[in-house]
């Protein structure tokens, strides 16, 4: 039998959904679909194969959901942590002057291009 997951009470079922159909974002509606499919008895399986999102990540989001709520499903901008990892002196010393680009995930990667042309 597939296996189901608990979620904590942070929203109902129909205040997912309106979230879900309300939010302006990509990420984020992606996100509050995900959890509102999880919450409405999908499976991890059925949620990754409706919406071609991995059961790692899926399980990621539904971890972050449960420990804090709806908040986490909000887009995450990385541009500063990785504007203070690149500036920082120690990451500098240790790599020596070399690209930092093949050094950060694909998704850190484009945002860090998407601040660097504008």
């Amino acid at each position: 039998m597939p296996k189901k997951v608990q979620l904590e009470p942070h929203l109902s079922v129909q205040e997912l959904y309106t979230r879900y159909r309300t939010s302006s974002g990509l990420v984020e509606r992606s996100h509050y679909q995900i959890i509102w499919l999880l919450a409405s008895g999908q499976t991890p399986l059925a949620v990754s194969q409706v919406t071609r999102y991995s059961r790692i990540w899926i399980y990621q989001l539904l971890r972050r959901y449960n420990q804090l709520g709806a908040g986490a499903l909000s887009a995450i901008d990385v541009r500063p942590i990785v504007g203070n990892l690149l500036n920082s002196t120690t990451y500098k010393e240790r790599n020596c002057g070399k690209s930092y680009l093949g050094l950060l995930p694909m998704a850190v990667y484009g945002m860090v291009a998407k601040s660097l042309i504008g």
